[in-house]
């Protein structure tokens, strides 16, 4: 059974409050193809850390960037190509736009 590649952004709190900084978790990578797509949807993102899972042959990738506001995060979003929800503060969560729900 192949599992669908699926990501979960959300704000990191910042002191300042000019700039949005989020982290995205992007995980259910399980063939090379997925891994370059995922790597090319997110190269102006910094890197924050991976996971390699041997038993279910799956990868996990965590980055991190600054938007203006949330606005150029949804903008961004409209580009990539897997779903994408928004976790809230109170652990909500909220679906994002995605090059693939469109």
């Amino acid at each position: 059974m192949k599992k669908n590649v699926k990501a979960t952004a959300w704000k990191v709190s910042a002191k300042n409050e000019d700039e949005c900084h989020y982290r995205i978790q992007i995980e259910g990578i399980t063939t090379k193809k997925q891994e370059k797509q995922v790597l090319k949807a997110t190269e102006d993102w910094e890197p924050a850390g991976t996971a390699h899972y041997p038993k279910r042959k799956e990868r996990v990738f965590l980055f991190s960037k600054k938007f203006s506001d949330r606005d150029s995060l949804l903008e961004w979003a409209q580009t990539f190509p897997f779903e994408l929800e928004e976790q809230t503060v109170r652990g909500n969560h909220r679906k994002i736009k995605t090059a693939v729900s469109a």
